[in-house]
Order: structure tokens, then C-alpha cells, then sequence
């Protein structure tokens, strides 16, 4: 199964990512399009 991230705010107002489809929260903490990012401009 391939997650599908989403923003999502908790109680408090803090931003983290999750599926949309299982609701799983993302472990790495970085967005996808961080991620995209560093894959198209090869940065880190």
C-alpha cells in the first residue's frame, strides 16, 4: 500500500503529516515536497 501524506493540525495547533488513507503519521518528519525537493535539486 502507498501512503497518500496530508498536513493535519493536533489539539494544540502543532503540524505534522499523515496518511490520509490509514491515518498513519509520517516518521521521518519531513513533507513530501521536501522530499521531492531534495530529489530534483540533489540538496542535502
Amino acid at each position: 500500500m502507498h501512503h497518500h501524506w496530508e498536513a493535519a493540525r493536533t489539539p494544540d495547533g502543532a503540524r505534522y503529516e499523515r496518511c490520509a488513507r490509514c491515518l498513519k503519521e509520517r516518521p521521518d518528519g519531513l513533507s513530501a515536497g521536501t522530499k521531492a525537493g531534495m530529489g530534483i535539486g540533489g540538496g542535502g
